[in-house]
């Protein structure tokens, strides 16, 4: 019987045997093939045994595995808790620039580890199941859809609830550039809101925070909950253009109940 011992790390560094009978000297051999075959073991973990040298091993790990054709993400999403604790004070004490965390966390160009992220931050993931049908109803009524862009009334909606989220700034007559944005073939990403916004082209819709291209996605609601999660990861501020609507938004999606601008709070009220 061989059993191994994994040693904080994700490598399997080494190994303790207790009884191997007819192996002897093929121990190192075994070892090899286990280490082809990417054999890991998720242990459970305290952040508080962390140190320095494991965060970096942790973070150095995440960044080759995201290199790879077929990602691991079930120890990537393990590395990223582990990490947690390190990476939301290097968010909050400012010692990395958005673009810099985005390169040290590649994995936060996944939309599953943004609203993994998000779940860590919230207690749980966003989602637009929070609402019923009829508060969708009630807040498909409120828009007006002559204060869309006529480029955004295009994007083609299959259900209510994605129409409603992409008018949601109509509301309020907000704008659109730090919400959902149509760029043409041949305009740079420089010309894009710094701020989380979503760019739609090609049947698909893309993250961007900073002109970094975060993730993409076909489905409308979720783009609009990994924008709403990467303030939170990121902790940037609302962007004034759209900080009506995305109170609304954190509102009724329960992520932020502590409303205290009066034209949110009398759509609240309207909602019932």
């Amino acid at each position: 019987m061989l059993i191994l011992y994994t040693h904080r790390y994700q490598h399997l560094r080494y190994a303790s045997i207790s009884y191997i009978p007819m192996l002897g000297a093929c121990v190192q051999y075994h070892y090899r093939i286990l280490q082809k075959l990417r054999v890991f073991v998720l242990q459970d973990f305290n952040e508080e045994t962390e140190d320095e040298a494991s965060l970096q091993c942790h973070v150095k790990f995440m960044a080759n595995e995201m290199k790879k054709n077929h990602k691991n993400m079930e120890l990537i999403e393990d590395r990223m808790k582990r990490t947690y604790t390190a990476r939301r004070k290097e968010v909050f004490d400012c010692q990395l620039t958005i673009p810099n965390l985005l390169s040290k966390y590649p994995s936060l160009c996944c939309s599953t580890i943004v609203l993994n992220e998000a779940k860590r931050i919230f207690g749980f993931t966003p989602t637009t199941s929070a609402l019923n049908k009829k508060t969708w109803r009630r807040l498909l009524k409120l828009t007006n859809m002559k204060f869309a862009p006529e480029s955004v009334v295009e994007i083609e909606c299959l259900t209510d609830i994605s129409k409603t989220l992409l008018l949601a700034p109509t509301i309020f007559k907000d704008s659109f550039q730090h919400y959902v944005y149509v760029k043409r073939s041949d305009e740079s990403n420089q010309n894009i809101s710094p701020y989380p916004c979503i760019i739609y082209g090609s049947d698909e819709f893309t993250i961007f925070v900073q002109h970094q291209q975060v993730c993409s996605t076909k489905d409308f609601p979720e783009a609009i909950m990994i924008l709403l999660s990467l303030y939170w990861v990121f902790d940037i501020k609302f962007a004034k253009g759209i900080q009506k609507t995305l109170m609304l938004l954190c509102f009724l999606f329960n992520l932020d109940r502590n409303i205290i601008n009066i034209a949110v709070q009398r759509v609240i009220n309207k909602l019932g």
